[in-house]
């Protein structure tokens, strides 16, 4: 993984253990797909706000107007530029069993080809 991606999930890491309840188990889970990689942070929270979802991912926009944690609203902004400026694809869901995921994925390249000596 490029160097400068690594910012992103220490963002939603971060946003995950500021928005949800103590005692609020969050999984970090990194599974390959074919010709890339999977990354989900995901919580047994409330779940996210009512609205699109993406809309998390616009600067300044915080999902819960009436929460009482500070911040001005660039976690997941922040991470979302990396994520696509590296070919991937970022998004947040509410989860069938409960609470919210964060996900994107980042291309896998081919490793080189190192020339064995003769």
């Amino acid at each position: 993984m490029p160097r400068s991606s690594s910012r992103c999930s220490p963002n939603l890491l971060e946003n995950a253990a500021k928005h949800t309840p103590p005692g609020t188990r969050i999984t970090l889970r990194v599974d390959r797909q074919d010709d890339s990689l999977l990354v989900s942070v995901e919580d047994t929270g409330p779940g996210l706000p009512a609205g699109d979802p993406e809309q998390l991912f616009a600067k300044f926009h915080r999902g819960n107007t009436e929460g009482t944690v500070a911040g001005v609203g660039l976690g997941s902004p922040s991470a979302a530029p990396f994520v696509r400026l590296h070919g991937g694809r970022i998004w947040a869901e509410t989860r069938a069993e409960g609470g919210a995921a964060f996900r994107f994925t980042l291309p896998v390249e081919a490793a080189p080809q190192v020339p064995r000596e003769a």
